[in-house]
């Protein structure tokens, strides 16, 4: 469980950094009566998505594999945007 904790843990301080850093939108619930974590990152509306873009996960505490997708998902929104100069 030490393991599932630490990335669930990780998961929540991650969407944290987001919302305050990043402009994106997100929201955690830990539901104890299915043992499950619910997780949404919503990027706010722009040019190219006006109404947004909204992705949603529902996975078991105990099953590290989707625990891990979910991170890297989230870690994906945290990388820096570096601007190309080359074409203008």
């Amino acid at each position: 469980m030490d393991e599932h904790l630490s990335i669930i843990q990780e998961i929540f301080l991650l969407c944290v950094k987001l919302n305050q850093q990043k402009d994106v939108n997100t929201e955690c619930d830990f539901h104890s009566g299915s043992n499950t974590l619910t997780v949404m990152l919503g990027t706010r509306p722009d040019m190219e998505w006006p109404e947004g873009l909204t992705r949603r996960w529902t996975v078991g505490v105990k099953n590290t594999k989707a625990l891990k997708i979910v991170l890297e998902e989230a870690k994906a929104l945290d990388t820096e945007i570096v601007e190309d100069d080359f074409l203008g």
